[in-house]
Formats: structure tokens, C-alpha cells, sequence
């Protein structure tokens, strides 16, 4: 993505719409970090909140770490819970995407006071019960209470995970699914939600702004490992499709599926073949299978052409020795650099220090070596 690379913007049809100019301009002035040009252009009438490149002057303002430029823009009436249309991200999403974490705190501080996700992000319990208290159980139990219960079970805030859970919050299914609460999914299949239930995330296309695509809680289960999760959805009727099946290690269900008249490399709706979800299950017998069927290893897990390749996914996944030499036989490039860097440098990024272990050991190494 251009701005991701910190690179130029990239070229749009000449405008004459005269607010049209006014909002282009604000962001080229906040990429460029030009606090006066800003005031000037914030004063005749450019809205800050515009997106004519996608995101807004705002997110360029964090991604340039100028908290002074941020505080202009909010002055002016500038939106921080606003998301670009690529991500899905506010503001803050972006500083803390940059390790920005100055920005990121200073950003969170401040919606903190009127979210309740955000909130729990800062990790204030007296903002918590605030807002808890100005909150009906209807909104508790609803997306906005899911989301903040989920921050606290991921930051590991249980006293405010307590507070919420106390208030009426709950996990959706495919949430609880993803983190491998059982106890959860328990409750929630108990109140008779459908195995088969969804999530909607936002994928990044090729052309296009980001698109919503569903995927099952039962994936996201299998490819984060939780196994009682699995069980317990499959008992209680959840649906197999060959990239589930690939991700249980279910050989002859994945071979049912090819048999039947499924190509070894088919991606789903977030363009993974059945070889990354088994590698996301450290599902060795059917990455063994799927291998000896053809499967390649070198295609992008993604839709971008210069997007990870299996070994990456194995990195991020924290993958198995097993796994690791099965690709390395099949010929991946241990050294190879994607969108998200080298196979090393992804093993790293998410704290898979194993996995970083055994990469090193075959002879792997990250760009800045």
C-alpha cells in the first residue's frame, strides 16, 4: 500500500470541485507534516474528516507522529473514531500499527472517555464502570460490549473483564472461538447460536478499498488450534469445508474434497489455499498430503502478488519442526521477502521464538542481516 511505504501519493484526476481541492490538499499538507498550510486550509472550510485518498488528514497526521498537527485537526471537528477505507482503522489503529506508541496513548487517553472499547484498551476500570453505568444491558450485550469484553480478555485485564461479564457483556461465538474460550462457546451454544455462525472482517483487495468477507467460527478455531473448541462445535453440528478440514489435519476429508473435483490449490474468500489453512493447524499429515498432490508452496496467502508464501504463514503461525522441513523439502526460500518481510522477520514479529529457532537453524535470516 502507498502509504504504508511512506512513499508518494498516488495519482488522482484533476479536480475542480473547489471542496474537493480544499480536502486534497489538507491531507498533502499533513503528509508533509505543514502545520501552517494546515491552519490556512482548516480555515477555509477543508473537512478534515474528507477522504479523498482513502483515509483521512488525521491518519496522516498520526502515521507522521506530529501530535501538535492531530490536536489542529481536532480542534477543527476531526473524527477519531473515523476508519480509512482500506483497513478498517482509526487513527489510533494506525499508530499503533507504526509503533507509535506515544501517539497511541495519547490518541487512546482521549477516546477512552467516551468508548467503552477504548476504555478498556486504556485499561481504566473507573472509566469502565463510567460508561458501564450510562449503558443500558441492551448495549452491553450487544457488538460494542463484545468488542470492549474481548480487549479485556486479550490484554489480560480480568478485573475489568469481571466488570464487564458483571454488566451483561458477552463474547460472540466466533470471538470466543478465536481465543479459545470454551467455556464460551459453551454458554453460547447452550443459548442455541448456531455452530455455523460468522464473523465479518475486512480483507484488503487488489484495486479496491477493503471488502467484508465472513469466516466461520469453526476456522478460526481450527487455525488458532484450539481442539475443544473444535470438538465442541463439530459436535454440536458446525459445517467442514475443505479449508477446515485441511486446518483439523482430516486427510481424508481434504482428499474427499480434491477427489470431488476441488483443485490442491483453491483459495477461500481470503485467498488461502488448503496448504496455508493446514499449515495454520500445524496439520502435518495434510501438508504432507497436499504437497505429494501438487500443492504449491510459493503462492502468495493473499491477493497481492507480493503477499506471504507458505513459509511465511508457518512462521507466523509459530509452526512445528515438522512442518518447517516438510516445506523446506518441498523447495520454499527460507530467505524469501514478502509484504511482511522475510520468514524470520515474521517468526519475530509475532513472538515465535521456537519457531525463529528452528528458521535460524535451516539456515534462515532477516533483511537486515
Amino acid at each position: 500500500q502507498w502509504y504504508r511505504a511512506n512513499e508518494e501519493f498516488p495519482e488522482k484526476p484533476t479536480r475542480d470541485d473547489h471542496q474537493e481541492i480544499l480536502d486534497e490538499a489538507l491531507c498533502y499538507a499533513c503528509f508533509n507534516n505543514r502545520l501552517d498550510a494546515a491552519r490556512f486550509l482548516l480555515e477555509r472550510g477543508a473537512n478534515p474528516n474528507a477522504k479523498p485518498f482513502y483515509a483521512t488528514a488525521l491518519h496522516f497526521a498520526v502515521a507522521k507522529d506530529n501530535i501538535e498537527l492531530v490536536d489542529i485537526l481536532m480542534e477543527a471537528g476531526a473524527d477519531l473514531f473515523i476508519e480509512d477505507d482500506n483497513h478498517r482503522s482509526t487513527p489510533q489503529g494506525w499508530a499503533e500499527w507504526g509503533c507509535q506508541d506515544k501517539m497511541s496513548d495519547y490518541l487512546l487517553s482521549i477516546m477512552a472517555d467516551s468508548d467503552l472499547v477504548h476504555s478498556v484498551a486504556a485499561g481504566d476500570s473507573n472509566k469502565v464502570q463510567k460508561l458501564i453505568a450510562q449503558s443500558s444491558k441492551r448495549e452491553l450485550m450487544g457488538e460494542k460490549g463484545k468488542q470492549a469484553l474481548l480487549e479485556a480478555i486479550e490484554s489480560g485485564n480480568e478485573e475489568i473483564e469481571k466488570i464487564l461479564r458483571d454488566g451483561g457483556a458477552r463474547l460472540c461465538l466466533s470471538s470466543a472461538a478465536a481465543i479459545g474460550s470454551i467455556e464460551d462457546v459453551e454458554y453460547l451454544i447452550g443459548q442455541g447460536l448456531s455452530p455455523n455462525s460468522t464473523m465479518t472482517v475486512s480483507v484488503p483487495v487488489p484495486g479496491s478499498h477493503a471488502v467484508e468477507k465472513e469466516i466461520s467460527a469453526l476456522l478460526l478455531a481450527a487455525v488458532n488450534r484450539h481442539e475443544k473448541v473444535c470438538r465442541k462445535l463439530l459436535d454440536a453440528g458446525a459445517k467442514v469445508d475443505l479449508y477446515v478440514a485441511a486446518a483439523l489435519n482430516m486427510v481424508s476429508e481434504v482428499q474427499g474434497f480434491i477427489d470431488g473435483g476441488i483443485e490442491v490449490d483453491a483459495v477461500d474468500q481470503f485467498g488461502r489455499t488448503a496448504l496455508h489453512r493446514a499449515i495454520q493447524g500445524d496439520a502435518v499429515d495434510v501438508i504432507r498430503f497436499l504437497l505429494d498432490k501438487g500443492a504449491d508452496p510459493e503462492r502468495s496467502a493473499d491477493f497481492f502478488s507480493y503477499g506471504p508464501r507458505a513459509v511465511h504463514v508457518a512462521a507466523q503461525a509459530g509452526a512445528s519442526r515438522p512442518v518447517l522441513e516438510l516445506l523446506l523439502a518441498a523447495g520454499v526460500d527460507l530467505n524469501g521477502s514478502s509484504n511482511l518481510g522475510t520468514p524470520l522477520e515474521c517468526a519475530l514479529r509475532e513472538n515465535q521464538d521456537e519457531t525463529a529457532a528452528i528458521l535460524k537453524e535451516f539456515g534462515a535470516e532477516s533483511e537486515e542481516d
